[in-house]
């Protein structure tokens, strides 16, 4: 996925072109075979959970992971 057309898409705040971005992006590589999309950037995140309902396939998040794992060591954060 192209970051930069990420970037513009978020710097317009039309989230919802970017949930249409990259629901076809995350389609296309369903099509070809992926079996899940790690969503590893910060970014993306603003619209995890509108894309998770549309994914052909599970997505990856990699926030709700950090979190769960920095919860099993004790630490807090509001993010979590």
């Amino acid at each position: 996925m192209d970051v930069f057309q990420m970037l513009r898409y978020c710097g317009q705040k039309d989230y919802g072109g970017l949930v249409q971005y990259f629901s076809e992006e995350i389609s296309n590589l369903a099509k070809v075979g992926y079996d899940f999309v790690a969503m590893t950037g910060k970014t993306p995140h603003i619209v995890f959970d509108n894309l998770q309902s549309r994914s052909p396939i599970p997505l990856a998040c990699m926030l709700e992971a950090a979190c769960r794992a920095t919860q099993r060591t004790g630490y807090h954060s509001s993010a979590c």
